[in-house]
């Protein structure tokens, strides 16, 4: 049995001295194994170059005699659309074409005609070219085990055969290149893979990774291998490395592995065209070298990449229910740029009911995959996240929420406490990205994750671009919604099903949805898509483990966030290029008159100022732009309710009345109508605003606020426009209710506003925490029921008639019938709503 190891390569360089071209300087990056499984690669949008799946190519049926009554005919071709097989001089043909070096082979038509072989690592040989998939998929083989099997004999290590592509890199970032790609190296005795580079049509390549069978690492011709020239194999950005052994072969998993211009290889300056070539050498009867999702990308739109590796962990505290902790370095609650939220911010009702007394599990944490496996004893956290203890040789740290491990450790609430029903686990984390300088409707959110389910847990994925006013679910993992779980299944999520055979198929305890076959990725829109954005600086990530109790876990990794970049910010009103209080004068400008801000400034409002995503600038923009002037994170802030009340009422329930809304100005011209006007006995006497984030609620005073009224009775709007009112009788009182949201009341004498329009404007200042103003507008005609006509309200016979008819019920505040809120139907109603008969109010229009 041949053992794995890693290695520096300079003696590669000897041996394929023999072959036709030359080879440049080395790279970092080597390894040396027998079998090296890779998993999908899915491919980014914003920075995509070139990518290959290799998936419509023509293929024709195998040419070899003993092909198996099964294929189809659509086995294998060697004409790859932009790629080139070049089989080295020194190659010895064989007569079966489709084993002859490199081509492109559906996986099932070649494991089925070779067998599968190789590994006993799950899926098994050949197949695991498969990529977790149960379709057919076309990937580029070279299989010299197959190539052996031909005439003619004595063929010796005769297998050298490469294949090739050039690529167009003209304008990319040539700092940030990047070459990924899935791949599948199984060898026995004599077999070496390489993948190489180079620029401009250079016959000189760069080897940026090479993997042989020991058979030629302990050939003389390789030269002497001392311990400073075998290294340890990289785990790729915190992916995870696994190893195990079998009889003739090696089999070392390894996740996606992507290089690096810089790091990994050398781009000259000014480069137009890279070629990476793929190489299986010196080989003779062996196994094969696979490859798949060939992808080449640079940096340009990439906001940021996450893998949580170099944090400084924690020790888990003595003891545990699995293997005891290890080396000290196992969990951190200090996540650089990333907010824990146990206790309520988004939401005071979901917050952890429970708290635990192991730090690691007390909601989310950054924790090392193989600490967390043993110190919970496994129960499959090795699988997604393998465990290195036993698969050596790497550790990868992880965001996890684990409400199993929480429950271990957890502080139970005594009998009677009034939150012992509740589901004690409901954490949160979520980062605050910079965004400005970024198309938002083009952004991609990308990550690896994983979700055990069992009887009760929610697993989520958010993001807001309106400081966290508004959420949009991109993943929801609920245990008890077999719709979404369904969903899951058919689009491949599913990694494990049930515990036990009877389980299968079946959403249960147990079942884990994972990315266990590539990262997943959402893509953002505009605001005709599917998945439409808001334009603005930040955009908030949020994960979510939440309505779990004694359930089982969520981890995520690797998380991508990219776009595509734009010369201006949106949000930038007076366009100087930052976005502050500064920028609210050119904004007003732009709600006022548009035409004339967009003469004044480089960049019109549809475009600068559309915050909706939805190609025009209005006044559903203001939003937007409170949010990104203000800076403010969190829960919905601002005016988030108005209502009417009638203070003074004296039937039962509430005296806010639902029926009735203050219209708002800034929404274009508005008709108003009965749902803006009230009719009763006292007048408009109070007025409340739930204000969220409120600045000072103890300084808050009438000086925060503008009261107007309108002309009584029919007036000329032109004449009497709602700017040029006359100011209104000052409230009786101003008062706070601390909540969340607090709630202001304003309130007035009986009768002191009564047959005319209020407008109130709550300022912008520190005391009511706006950033713009925000306009309202109540009407009274007392004794109205019927609504208007003719653009006028009128108390007719037809208003008394109404309340006639009504006489005597029980009645709540928001009846249009109990004009004097007494909560019955009275006789004083009719007889104040004949005390008005014929009196008017103009209808008006709200700007």
């Amino acid at each position: 049995m041949k053992a794995v190891r890693w290695w520096n390569g300079s003696s590669l360089l000897k041996a394929m001295a023999g072959l036709s071209g030359s080879v440049g300087k080395r790279s970092k990056k080597w390894c040396m194994g027998c079998a090296i499984v890779l998993m999908t690669c899915v491919p980014s949008l914003a920075d995509q170059i070139a990518f290959d799946d290799f998936e419509g190519v023509t293929l024709i049926p195998f040419d070899v005699a003993n092909s198996p009554t099964f294929s189809d005919g659509t086995d294998w071709t060697n004409v790859v659309p932009g790629w080139t097989i070049e089989n080295d001089a020194s190659h010895v043909a064989t007569t079966s074409v489709a084993y002859n070096g490199w081509v492109a082979m559906d996986v099932n038509s070649w494991s089925r005609q070779q067998g599968n072989q190789g590994s006993t690592v799950a899926p098994t040989g050949r197949s695991r070219m498969k990529l977790g998939g149960n379709v057919n998929n076309t990937a580029l083989v070279a299989d010299p085990d197959a190539w052996d099997d031909f005439p003619p004999a004595g063929k010796g290590n005769g297998f050298n055969s490469y294949v090739k592509r050039t690529i167009d890199i003209t304008g990319r970032d040539l700092n940030t290149l990047s070459l990924s790609f899935d791949w599948d190296f199984v060898t026995e005795d004599n077999q070496i893979g390489v993948v190489e580079v180079s620029f401009d049509g250079g016959a000189t390549y760069e080897l940026i990774l090479a993997v042989a069978s020991e058979d030629w690492v302990s050939d003389p011709t390789w030269g002497p291998f001392t311990s400073s020239t075998v290294v340890p194999p990289s785990t790729e950005a915190g992916r995870n490395v696994s190893w195990s052994t079998n009889p003739g072969t090696d089999t070392v998993e390894v996740t996606q592995r992507t290089f690096v211009a810089g790091t990994d290889f050398t781009v000259p300056p000014g480069s137009t065209s890279m070629t990476v070539r793929f190489g299986c050498i010196l080989a003779g009867n062996d196994w094969w070298f696979a490859v798949d999702n060939v992808e080449l990308a640079d940096l340009n739109g990439v906001i940021d990449f996450e893998d949580f590796e170099g944090l400084t962990l924690l020790p888990f505290p003595a003891g545990g229910v699995g293997v005891p902790p290890g080396d000290g370095t196992d969990y951190s609650q200090d996540i650089a740029n990333w907010t824990i939220d146990n206790d309520g911010f988004w939401n005071p009702l979901i917050k952890m009911y429970t708290r635990c007394n192991e730090r690691a599990f007390d909601g989310w944490a950054a924790i090392d995959s193989q600490s967390w496996t043993n110190q919970q004893g496994g129960q499959i956290r090795n699988e997604f996240f393998p465990n290195p203890a036993i698969f050596p040789p790497g550790r990868n740290t992880i965001l996890v929420a684990d409400p199993d491990a929480h429950d271990d450790f957890d502080v139970e609430l005594p009998t009677g406490h009034p939150d012992k029903s509740k589901k004690e686990f409901n954490s949160f984390i979520y980062r605050v990205y910079d965004v400005s300088g970024y198309d938002n409707t083009t952004i991609e959110v990308e990550m690896d994750w994983e979700s055990r389910i069992e009887s009760t847990q929610r697993a989520l994925v958010q993001v807001s671009f309106d400081c966290g006013a508004t959420w949009t679910d991109l993943l929801d993992v609920q245990s008890n919604d077999s719709a979404k779980l369904d969903a899951l299944r058919a689009a491949g999520f599913l990694y494990f099903d049930g515990t036990t055979p009877a389980q299968i198929g079946v959403n249960n305890n147990g079942d884990i949805f994972s990315t266990a076959s590539g990262p997943q990725a959402w893509q953002f829109t505009n605001a005709a898509g599917a998945r439409p954005a808001k334009n603005g600086s930040k955009m908030i990530l949020r994960l979510g483990c939440i309505d779990a109790q004694d359930n089982w876990w969520f981890a995520v990794d690797n998380i991508r966030i990219e776009g595509s970049p734009q010369s201006f910010k949106h949000g930038d009103a007076n366009q100087d290029g930052v976005i502050n209080v500064s920028d609210v004068t050119a904004f007003n400008l732009a709600l006022s008159n548009k035409a004339s801000y967009d003469s004044m400034y480089a960049i019109d409002a549809d475009v600068i100022l559309d915050m909706n995503a939805d190609g025009v600038f209005n006044s559903g923009d203001i939003a937007g732009f409170e949010c990104e002037v203000s800076g403010v994170i969190g829960p919905a802030t601002g005016i988030v309710g108005r209502s009417v009340n009638h203070a003074g009422y004296a039937g039962s329930g509430s005296s806010i009345d639902t029926g009735k809304t203050l219209a708002q100005e800034g929404f274009g011209p508005t008709l108003l109508t009965m749902e803006n006007l009230i009719n009763t006995t006292r007048g408009i006497n109070s007025l409340v605003f739930d204000i969220a984030g409120l600045g000072d609620p103890g300084a808050l005073s009438a000086a925060d606020f503008a009261f107007q009224v309108s002309p009584q009775n029919v007036f000329d709007e032109m004449v009497n426009p709602p700017s040029g009112w006359e100011p209104a009788p000052a409230p009786a009182s101003v008062s706070v209710t601390p909540g969340s949201p607090n709630r202001v009341q304003i309130d007035w004498a009986d009768n002191a506003i009564e047959n005319r329009w209020l407008r109130v404007t709550v300022l912008a200042n520190a005391n009511t925490g706006l950033v713009l103003p925000k306009t309202y507008y109540i009407g009274h005609l007392r004794g109205e029921t019927t609504g208007a006509s003719g653009r006028k309200f009128t108390v007719l016979v037809a208003d008394i008639l109404q309340i006639r008819s009504a006489l005597a019920e029980t009645v709540g505040a928001s009846s249009i019938v109990d004009l004097d809120k007494s909560g019955v139907v009275l006789v004083a109603d009719i007889l104040a709503a004949r005390g008005q008969l014929a009196k008017e109010l103009t209808q008006i229009t709200v700007p």
